[in-house]
Order: C-alpha cells, then sequence, then structure tokens
C-alpha cells in the first residue's frame, strides 16, 4: 500500500516539476493562438472588402462596356442620313422643311 502511495507522490511530484518548467510554453502557444485568430479575423474583413470592391468595379466595367457598344454604334452610322437627321433633330433642334417645330415654356 505504501508503495502505491510513494508512486503516486513521485508522479504527482514529476507532473508538478513539469508543468513548473514549462508553463511558459503553454503561455507562448496561447499568445500565438491568439495572435493567429486576430490576424485571420482581419484577412476575413479584407477578403469581404475586396470582394465588394471587385463586385464594384465588374459593375463598374459592363456599364463601360455598354457606352462603348453605344459609342462605336454611333460611330458607324455617321454614313447613316437617316441618323444625321435624329441627331440633328434631337440635339440642336432642327426641324426638317414641311414639319413645324412646337415649343413650350415652362413657367417659373
Amino acid at each position: 500500500m505504501q508503495s502505491s502511495f510513494y508512486t503516486q507522490s513521485i508522479r504527482e511530484k514529476q507532473r508538478s516539476v513539469f508543468f513548473q518548467k514549462t508553463w511558459w510554453m503553454f503561455a507562448f502557444i496561447s499568445i500565438c493562438l491568439l495572435i493567429f485568430f486576430s490576424a485571420m479575423k482581419k484577412k476575413g474583413h479584407t477578403i469581404s472588402d475586396l470582394e465588394h470592391k471587385l463586385a464594384q468595379l465588374e459593375e463598374e466595367k459592363s456599364a463601360a462596356l455598354e457606352k462603348k457598344e453605344d459609342l462605336l454604334l454611333q460611330i458607324s452610322s455617321f454614313a447613316d442620313p437617316a441618323w444625321v437627321e435624329m441627331v440633328l433633330m434631337k440635339r440642336l433642334g432642327v426641324v426638317p422643311e414641311g414639319q413645324v417645330k412646337v415649343y413650350f415654356k415652362k413657367d417659373e
């Protein structure tokens, strides 16, 4: 009976000595884990911000491509007399012969 008590006492002393000598290692690992999880959280925020910016840039790109197609269509239509007449009517207010121009004045 005493030998089992003696071996338990030795084991407890060995554990105590082990934890006294290695406490700094557990503290170091805990600090490293805290730093790691903090960095992962920041990385997650950065990724979500970049995904949001990417979506905005893709929308701007599609709008720019639509504008480019419209401008290319306008450039290719310069030789078309009907298109030139339409531009003159819309932007400059020119009226073809035989038509009457009506102007509505706003009351201020």
